[in-house]
């Protein structure tokens, strides 16, 4: 059996196993090949990680890069579909801007349409947003706008031809599940499940990890119970 480990914020190795235990290291992840299933969720560490385990391994599971990359493969499933869910407002939403950032999202206009902001230009430092993405069965806030814009100008990302699957990471991550939110076992379990059937679960969109892997073997030899 292989073992990706990860020795390094750059570098991903394969281990071999070796007799009946495979020798990993604390921060290790199953290989993606097998698929990723959890048998039992036990609960959740610091209102932040998501306490698993299944097949004699112990995971941790960051609640918010994890719904982070759940999202944003809907998202750009959706974009793909052209099928993004968005939610009209009653009353349109006025923001104040700075003039660059107005000539910014006149230019770039399309690109906050695919991901399911309705915007008119209003005067030299106003915008009206009329519609906003509708996703996890809620409206996200107009001000999301607002966050996105920072994240594009900061990042120089309105040129990229990775631009729409960029601003899709930035709408997902300003809408997932926050570090220190509690949730329940009903809450965890569908999120979970959700992360299961996504083909490459183990990173969110910003390239960090969403699932940490420790085997029962390295458990017992940390308490000396193996060699």
């Amino acid at each position: 059996t292989d073992i990706i480990k990860e020795t390094n914020t750059d570098k991903i190795k394969t281990e071999k196993s070796y007799g009946n235990h495979h020798h990993v290291s604390k921060l290790s992840f199953i290989s993606e090949q097998k698929g990723l299933s959890f048998d039992k969720i036990i609960g959740q560490l610091f209102e932040t990680y998501i306490i698993a385990q299944n097949n004699k391994s112990f995971y941790l599971i960051d609640q918010h890069a994890a719904h982070e990359k759940i999202l944003y493969e809907k998202q750009i499933a959706k974009q793909e579909s052209d099928s993004i869910a968005t939610q009209q407002l009653i009353t349109p939403y006025t923001m104040q801007l700075s003039i660059k950032e107005v000539m910014f999202l006149e230019e770039h206009i399309s690109l906050f349409k695919d991901i399911g902001f309705e915007v008119s230009v209003f005067g030299r430092d106003t915008i009206l947003i009329r519609e906003v993405p509708y996703i996890s069965g809620k409206a996200v806030s107009p001000i999301l706008l607002r966050k996105i814009l920072d994240d594009v100008i900061d990042g120089g990302k309105g040129d990229d031809p990775l631009a729409k699957e960029k601003m899709a990471a930035s709408v997902a991550c300003h809408a997932a599940i926050k570090a220190g939110e509690t949730l329940s076992m009903s809450e965890m379990r569908e999120l979970l499940s959700q992360l299961e059937e996504l083909k490459a679960p183990y990173t969110c969109p910003h390239g960090r990890p969403t699932i940490i892997c420790i085997s029962l073997y390295e458990i017992e030899k940390k308490f000396k119970r193996v060699q």
